[in-house]
């Protein structure tokens, strides 16, 4: 931030005492050591709020010669005294709203009450452009994206997109060209490694910034389940395989394996993960009954991890949300049929839900499944809509506060 106020300020306004700028810039976010980001309605009224911060700042720097300064400097910012704190403050918050931009393109979760709020509070007229620019970009047009969805994955769904097919469709899906990131790579990086894609994969795929996080989640859960042998990641839903890729690298996975029913999406895919180079192997068939059957998993002495992400269909309304026993197939015969052909072996499963669930279905997989860890009942905001329910048909119950 230090270093905005410095090439917006040397720019821009001259006239500010760029001294005064710079070390309150440095100074204002120092108290967040100690008393954390409190944000509005957190750590009492404003003034309650301000006393907490120059504590925090006496803490840290207390025993300091030039404390005094620094105090005041900290004051002036809290109270927007001067004119180089009310800078400082408009350029905090056009840097908190390109945080909060980059989070929407990686998420796809819109943090709309943030941005109904923070850019109010910016008037500086250059400050002000930038703001404007960067709201036009947050959303597509609807009705674009709209079309967009319906070309890619009626018309245009079994072809191949060209570059600038891709970059459109993340400007209007993501808000930026560069946003459909797969396989740790931004679309023009992937597309000149060789990587291609057909329209309704780039509808269907989980990019790079939804599937690290899953990986994250993933990992966490297997440390608690199995912290000593890297499982066999299997996907037998895998389209893209870009969240299997994702999730074998979080784990250090030994061995990742995908099915994939469409011969046209497992061509390709099984094209670009050889491209890469990825450690995750790729076959043709109904993903469930083939890892069902599978020998090698059979005999294998390793954790088996599932991701169980069958396709949505007329499981999800915007009425009741997503019914997990109306997903095609549904997740419960699912894990039927995998625990009927895996017979004996402690399976584990990272099922994909919707922040708005059936709750009987929720239900259901909580008393069939013990273990079963289920997201938060209200993700923090800028959770994304997708997440992840864990469970095994081991035994033994565990609580949640343990996750």
């Amino acid at each position: 931030m230090a270093l905005m106020c410095m090439l917006i300020g040397d720019r821009h306004h001259p006239r500010l005492d760029m001294n005064r700028v710079l070390r309150m810039a440095l100074l204002h976010d120092l108290p967040e050591v100690l008393t954390g980001d409190l944000t509005s309605g957190q750590g009492g009224n404003a003034q309650e709020k301000a006393q907490r911060e120059m504590n925090a700042l006496r803490d840290l720097l207390g025993a300091h010669p030039n404390f005094a300064e620094y105090a005041a400097l900290l004051d002036d910012y809290i109270h927007a005294g001067s004119e180089e704190a009310k800078f400082v403050k408009q350029v905090d918050k056009l840097e908190r709203l390109y945080q909060a931009s980059d989070y929407e393109h990686t998420t796809r979760v819109m943090l709309d009450s943030f941005f109904k709020s923070g850019p109010g509070l910016i008037t500086s007229e250059h400050l002000r452009a930038w703001v404007d620019q960067l709201l036009a970009q947050r959303q597509p047009a609807p009705q674009q994206a709209d079309q967009l969805r319906q070309i890619w994955l009626y018309e245009k769904r079994n072809q191949v997109l060209s570059l600038d097919e891709v970059k459109e469709m993340s400007t209007a899906f993501y808000g930026g060209p560069d946003r459909l990131s797969l396989y740790g790579m931004t679309p023009t990086q992937w597309y000149r490694r060789g990587v291609r894609i057909l329209g309704r994969t780039a509808v269907e795929c989980s990019i790079d910034g939804e599937s690290a996080i899953m990986a994250r989640e993933v990992a966490a859960f297997a440390q608690r389940f199995f912290p000593l042998e890297p499982p066999i990641v299997v996907d037998p839903f895998a389209g893209s395989a870009n969240l299997l890729f994702h999730i074998g690298q979080a784990l250090g996975a030994s061995e990742s394996v995908g099915w994939e029913n469409d011969p046209l999406v497992h061509g390709m895919t099984e094209r670009n993960l050889q491209t890469i180079g990825a450690r995750c192997r790729l076959a043709l068939g109904d993903g469930v009954l083939a890892a069902a059957s599978h020998a090698p998993l059979r005999s294998s002495p390793q954790p088996l991890l599932f991701l169980i992400s069958p396709p949505w269909g007329g499981g999800l309304s915007s009425e009741h949300g997503l019914n997990l026993a109306a997903t095609e197939p549904s997740v419960f015969s699912v894990l039927s049929t995998l625990e009927a052909g895996l017979p004996g072996r402690r399976l584990y499963f990272a099922v994909q839900i919707h922040r708005h669930t059936v709750a009987s279905s929720l239900a259901t997989l909580q008393q069939r499944y013990a273990p079963c860890v289920l997201p938060d009942a209200a993700p923090p905001t800028g959770r994304r809509d997708v997440a992840l329910a864990f469970c095994t048909n081991e035994s033994p119950v565990l609580s949640q506060d343990t996750m």
